[in-house]
């Protein structure tokens, strides 16, 4: 998105600031900052096709963008800079991982990473011991017209980026890294920016072996046609795509030009109505329904895209010409949206209010309920048992469009305790007998109707269910 780029004067300081370290102590504070307490199993991302695996299991994206600015911050212009993921602003990621798990998400796409701070703490929380974890996709600003021509430019670049992967993605909660944001602006012909691109790619990935290695660009499916094969070094493609409520033909296109995975990396729309210069009605529902038909679309084609991350979390009120105070109107003009303008100050599933010194008061829209029955745990997820010759039988339905959420389904021979796992769905929508039960799998419509049997050989006979959600 436009606004999303920094600005680079503003910024170049602490870029340069960086650039000068020296290297192997960079590399000594990243092995530092991950290794006390760290006893998490590593996660290994891997692609197959266009499919993103983590841990070998289909991953379908449902992320949230978040950069989540307070009130009277301009991440462009201060520190720190749009890394709102250290000890310093614990109380707002606090405030917000729970929120996204609520709503179902499961990937956090960030806009700045510091690469010399420590974020173990929001690092670890996200990935809450691997229970519902939400995955991060790392990112860091890069000047579209930076001189990809030069050696040394191109070089401080590299060097940014692999010290970045050496800060956090050992971490199993990372997804991977996404090089710079909409980098292509200007640069689409440019074959030293792409050749700077895909040096800077092989240089995480030899560093983050096991991580997604990604770029961002903007909506330009017919120019990543002509780059892909150039590309050798990306694992997939992140796009930013807004064509308002529809996709159009954009998986058409793109599938014609790349057989890489595809995320989208930023989609949605505004809740501001540029045309009566108020927020659309009842609470912004017009936006939620357009996001349910964009989420719906990108579903019926995830045989070429991996999901997406939603703009944005929160309202950030420094983008549009105004106070940094002060929720203004302002944008750009954008065919496709129902009022025909993009208003950057408003696409938050959650509006914010000003609470002093505290963290901001969120306002969820009608986004958040939206997103909580599209994402979060299927409201036709349904437990049947009856009694089978003295064992337990049950019916466990759930949406077919839910495979990529893994569930568990304990039994237990005492009314509260005694809970054992007698099957578990995996992320690639098969259920998986771990022998304490026969079970059957259907497709019908929609739905998958799972029967679970009690297996005639097992001395204990359960008589109560609950399904879990990981």
């Amino acid at each position: 998105m436009r606004s999303t780029l920094l600005k680079y004067e503003a910024i170049r300081a602490v870029v340069v600031r960086e650039i000068r370290r020296a290297p192997a102590l960079l590399a000594a504070a990243g092995f530092i900052l991950l290794c006390p307490g760290q006893t998490h199993a590593a996660t290994n991302v891997t692609v197959s096709g266009r499919q993103i695996l983590v841990d070998g299991q289909p991953f379908i994206a449902r992320g949230v963008c978040y950069q989540p600015t307070p009130i009277g911050h301009n991440p462009s212009a201060a520190p720190p800079w749009g890394d709102y993921y250290t000890l310093s602003y614990r109380s707002i990621y606090e405030r917000d991982l729970p929120n996204m798990r609520q709503m179902g998400a499961n990937l956090i796409r960030v806009y700045s990473w510091d690469t010399t701070a420590s974020h173990l703490d929001f690092l670890n929380k996200a990935y809450n011991t691997n229970r519902q974890p939400l995955y991060v996709l790392l990112n860091r600003w890069i000047n579209p017209q930076s001189d990809w021509s030069n050696p040394s430019v191109v070089a401080a670049l590299t060097n940014e980026f692999r010290n970045l992967a050496l800060n956090a993605a050992s971490h199993p909660t990372v997804l991977g890294v996404i090089i710079g944001n909409e980098l292509n602006r200007g640069n689409e012909s440019n074959s030293n920016f792409w050749n700077a691109v895909n040096r800077i790619a092989a240089a995480v990935k030899r560093v983050a072996t096991n991580k997604l290695v990604t770029v961002a660009v903007t909506d330009i499916p017919a120019v990543i046609g002509q780059w892909n094969a150039h590309m050798t070094n990306i694992d997939c493609w992140s796009v930013q795509v807004y064509r308002g409520t529809s996709f159009g033909s954009f998986f058409n296109t793109y599938s014609n030009g790349s057989s890489k995975p595809l995320l989208i990396t930023e989609y949605g729309l505004d809740a501001f109505n540029q045309t009566t210069g108020a927020i659309y009605p009842n609470n912004a529902q017009a936006v939620a329904d357009a996001v349910q038909t964009l989420w719906r679309q990108m579903r019926t084609n995830r045989l070429v895209a991996s999901g997406g991350c939603l703009f944005s979390y929160a309202d950030e009120w420094w983008k549009a010409a105004g106070t940094v105070n002060v929720h203004d109107p302002g944008g750009f003009p954008r065919t496709g949206y129902p009022d025909g303008f993009s208003n950057e100050e408003w696409y938050g599933i959650f509006g914010i209010a000003d609470n002093g010194t505290n963290p901001d008061i969120l306002q969820p829209r009608a986004l958040f309920s939206k997103l909580e029955y599209l994402w979060g745990t299927p409201t036709n997820l349904t437990l049947r048992a009856s009694l089978n010759a003295g064992r337990l039988q049950t019916v466990f339905r759930r949406r077919a469009d839910r495979d990529d959420l893994r569930y568990e389904l304990e039994a237990s021979d005492t009314l509260t305790t005694n809970w054992i796992v007698i099957a578990r769905s995996d992320r690639g929508g098969n259920t998986q007998n771990l022998g304490a039960a026969s079970v059957v799998e259907q497709t019908a419509g929609d739905e998958r109707i799972v029967t679970v049997v009690n297996s005639p050989g097992t001395s204990r006979r359960f008589n109560r269910l609950r399904v879990t959600r990981y």
